[in-house]
């Protein structure tokens, strides 16, 4: 029988990462260690370049961390993720990387259940053509509009397969003519055209009108906490490339996210490379139009000058472009562009320890999706209100039933529950000022722990739904803000999600790797490789392609999924791989 992963303080660095002594130059200097960072440092480590990764947090990995309370572990940000079947996109980028012993369980089906406002649970079939005829039969009266939906949602599955595979265009793109008209509407106009136009003469379909269309708009867009926007603000596509993502399997990493970030980092040592934590970027260094290098700063190394052919910026996008990049350096027009992009809203977390034996009461290991009322807009206009009085859609998942084989998450006979919902990033919404967030002492704030408390209270009440009389079961709780995002990871509006995914801001509208500056490169949720596990890991070897200069990618996911081994491509001598 294989042994569960270790914890993550149990797997041993090859080198102390607080207290190491740092050259004064590298190939790569890539700032950010969250899943895009370590994918860039392992690809390029293994290839050859020194490397250096700095993050000013105490642990690698982002929003794919944990953190331990006596008896529990907690998973910050990975919740489920789809693409890990063998030979799916997530365990090929790993490979690449070096990664080649990631277990992933399979959630379901069904991996998600929404849950309507009567309390009705509807399970979301592991298969896209089961969910159409679902709710073919329970809406009959909009099946021409269902099906309308379903060749959409076929017609971006097939597209997105495009970019792993920029060849397949040739066929692909002639069927999907049809369907690019709605590549430019929201999600919630999508609906208005496909779904309520196929109900007939009386289409008045939206929310607040009949019941019945409100209630199928709310299962076809069961998936938004994934991208936490609003139906009437998300792009069509990405709520639809979203939904097909995990409907065609949801995956959890045993271990938890966390084990994926310390495998990735192992790998960046075991090359050669190098990971420094604790330390904050001051500032990349841009001389006669090129990066050379970064200004870091920290306890243990004080300010430092590190030079570098190539910096990446593996983070937050506009604090990269607009505070560690000189004014000067870009072009007017792109630090407008890049102050004028627009961001979800945060995300609240609650960490729980439950006493109950939830799958006796026949929770299973799905995400749970709860909502108080069919029409989520309000909320999310309490959200962009600053607004902490609206009870809001609430996502559920049991991480004891995902990996019922780890004995960190919760003491016998208790259940490790997490809820997550969308929450104002605005620290004024959290009674503190941004000097506040800014010295940490937000934290020890009375009016700040008062609203913090209130809406957790309000997102258990929602969670009652689905588990009556939680509140009473409760023996661990903890919860994190947008303000905690923004302290642990250094984004600048309390999002892990990056740019909105809006219309206006999706695909090629998103920024590539490569920026206006020579030798400084970009990764992260915000670039046009998309947000979440998969698309960071994308995104790193979208910044690893543009270091090297040539297509990780096509290597990567040909039809053999490996890096030429005689290219200067394979790892070092020496490197195990």
């Amino acid at each position: 029988m294989t042994s569960h992963p270790p914890p993550y303080d149990r797997i041993r660095a090859r080198r102390d990462r607080f207290r190491s002594a740092i050259a004064e130059r590298y190939d790569v200097v890539i700032v950010g260690a969250g899943t895009g960072g370590l994918c860039a440092a392992a690809l390029l480590a293994r290839r050859g370049k020194r490397t250096l990764l700095v993050d000013q947090h105490y642990v690698a990995g982002g929003n794919a961390t944990v953190f331990r309370r006596p008896g529990y572990e907690h998973d910050i940000g990975l919740h489920y993720i789809g693409s890990c079947e063998h030979d799916g996109a997530i365990p090929r980028i790993l490979r690449a990387a070096g990664v080649d012993d990631m277990r992933f369980a399979r959630l379901g089906p069904p991996g998600d259940v929404f849950v309507l406002p009567s309390g009705e649970r509807v399970d979301v079939p592991g298969d896209v053509a089961a969910f159409e005829r679902l709710l073919c039969a329970r809406y009959p009266e909009r099946r021409r509009g269902i099906a309308r939906y379903f060749k959409f949602v076929r017609t971006v599955d097939r597209l997105g397969h495009i970019a792993q595979r920029p060849w397949s265009a040739l066929h692909i793109v002639p069927r999907s003519l049809g369907a690019l008209r709605y590549f430019n509407a929201t999600f919630a106009e999508l609906l208005d055209r496909l779904v309520d136009g196929g109900a007939g003469r009386d289409g008045g379909a939206r929310p607040g009108g009949d019941p019945r269309a409100a209630e199928l708009r709310c299962l076809l867009g069961g998936w938004q906490i994934v991208y936490a926007l609003a139906p009437s603000e998300v792009s069509a596509a990405v709520h639809v490339g979203s939904m097909m993502h995990y409907i065609q399997g949801a995956y959890y990493p045993l271990g938890g996210g966390q084990r994926i970030s310390d495998r990735l980092a192992e790998e960046v040592e075991r090359a050669g490379g190098e990971i420094l934590l604790g330390v904050r970027a001051r500032r990349i260094i841009v001389e006669d139009g090129r990066a050379r290098g970064v200004v870091i700063a920290g306890r243990h190394h004080g300010e430092r000058r590190v030079e570098a052919d190539h910096v990446i910026a593996a983070g937050d996008i506009q604090r990269a472009l607009l505070e560690l990049v000189d004014e000067q350096a870009l072009r007017h027009r792109t630090r407008a562009r890049v102050a004028g992009y627009r961001w979800p809203p945060g995300l609240a977390s609650v960490y729980l320890g439950v006493r109950r034996d939830l799958a006796a009461e026949g929770i299973t290991s799905a995400t749970y999706a709860i909502y108080p009322e069919l029409d989520v807009e309000p909320a999310y206009a309490a959200c962009a209100a600053g607004r902490l009085d609206q009870r809001p859609y609430v996502c559920a998942s049991v991480p004891t039933l995902k990996d019922p084989q780890n004995p960190r998450l919760a003491p016998q006979g208790v259940c490790n529950v997490q809820l997550m919902s969308i929450a104002p990033s605005d620290p004024a919404a959290w009674g503190v000022s941004e000097a506040a967030l800014a010295d940490g002492s937000y934290r020890d704030d009375a009016e700040y722990k008062r609203r913090k408390a209130r809406y957790g209270d309000m997102m258990i009440a929602v969670a009652e739904a689905l588990l009556p009389g939680l509140s009473a079961d409760i023996v661990f709780r903890e919860m994190a803000t947008p303000l905690t995002q923004r302290r642990y990871t250094a984004s600048s509006t309390g999002t892990g999600y990056g740019i909105a995914l809006t219309p206006d801001q999706f695909l090629f509208k998103r920024p590539p790797a490569s920026t206006e500056i020579d030798g400084l490169v970009l990764a992260g949720a915000s670039l046009r490789t998309m947000h979440g596990i998969v698309g960071a890991l994308h995104s790193g070897v979208a910044a690893a392609s543009a270091v090297l200069g040539e297509n990780l990618g096509k290597a990567i996911f040909s039809s053999s999924g490996m890096l030429d081994p005689n290219s200067r491509s394979s790892a070092p001598a020496g490197v195990p791989r």
